[in-house]
């Protein structure tokens, strides 16, 4: 099990620096969400974040997402969770792409006690549409497994954005 975690994250890290030399049409996104924590966490809790994409259609990009969790900053803690994916673009339309994508994960978090983080792996599919030449919206779905040792535990997210692309 660990030796496909490694070659998981090492296909994904040899993929990202070969599509991240290409010149890219980037989508900054502002997010919001819902995050549903698998087995012994908390269950469903809302995130925020940002994303920055290349979004060039029928190419390999690189897809960089950062999330945050609101309601557990209100209890004393930040918990963040960042994706590094590779993402390959389709177009789906005139103004619509799809951009399937695998990578990296963490959940990564610090309060009184101290800090730590958790790596892991992801799945995910976005939608990105056009509304106007430099507007765009994004929906996104995220399936992740955090390693625990020799165990991994699910973590997904739906999420939804306003952004722009250059």
């Amino acid at each position: 099990m660990r030796t496909a975690h490694l070659l998981v994250i090492t296909v994904v890290f040899t993929t990202l620096c070969g599509a991240a030399r290409a010149e890219a049409q980037t989508a900054v996104t502002w997010e919001g969400g819902i995050a549903i924590l698998g087995r012994d966490f908390a269950g469903t809790v809302p995130q925020v974040g940002l994303r920055v994409a290349a979004i060039r259609p029928n190419r390999l990009n690189v897809d960089f997402a950062l999330a945050v969790f609101p309601t557990i900053l209100g209890e004393g803690a930040l918990l963040a969770m960042p994706d590094l994916d590779v993402a390959y673009v389709l177009p789906a339309g005139e103004q619509v792409l799809v951009a399937p994508r695998v990578g990296v994960s963490a959940l990564a978090g610090v309060g009184e006690g101290g800090g730590g983080a958790l790596p892991g792996y992801n799945v995910g599919l976005g939608v990105v549409a056009r509304v106007q030449p430099s507007l765009a919206i994004r929906v996104d779905y995220t399936y992740r497994r955090l390693l625990v040792g020799e165990e991994s535990y699910p973590l997904t997210s739906l999420s939804f954005g306003i952004g722009w692309t250059h």
